[in-house]
């Protein structure tokens, strides 16, 4: 796990913005909380299903939260996004959940509403897609 806290943001507001990422690639996690970063937000990267859904209940339990989740739909050898999600939506049906990945021609990329993701993100993308996937989703409670 790694977590990237934003100083400009803590400064700037008693609230910030918090993401919880999912992606067995470090270099992505890497990149993904770079621009999270620019967006104003703390970011906590993880690379196992399971270690999202704990950082999810605990931070849920703290009463700190995660205004996104931004899950990689195919984890090799371990929990996936999808079952990942199935989770923790299970404890927290509100989750704004982003589904990512560069199987592009899954069906859940292209039907992620019917599987309660909020958004899909395809791999790859860059800074302006995450932005508006991001804003749009931050819009609806």
């Amino acid at each position: 796990m790694i977590q990237i806290k934003n100083d400009e943001m803590i400064k700037d507001s008693s609230h910030h913005a918090r993401a919880l990422v999912l992606d067995d690639d470090p270099a992505i996690c890497k990149m993904l909380s770079k621009l999270l970063l620019r967006l104003k937000f703390d970011v906590v990267c993880t690379f196992q299903g399971k270690q999202a859904m704990d950082e999810y209940k605990k931070a849920k339990s703290l009463a700190e939260g995660f205004d996104v989740v931004i899950l990689d739909l195919i984890i090799p050898g371990d929990m996936g996004g999808e079952e990942a999600f199935q989770h923790i939506f299970e404890f927290d049906p509100k989750v704004r959940a982003i589904v990512s990945s560069g199987y592009s021609k899954n069906p859940i990329m292209s039907n992620y509403q019917n599987y309660g993701f909020r958004a899909a993100l395809p791999k790859p993308y860059n800074f302006s897609e995450l932005r508006e996937v991001i804003e749009e989703i931050m819009q609806v409670s």
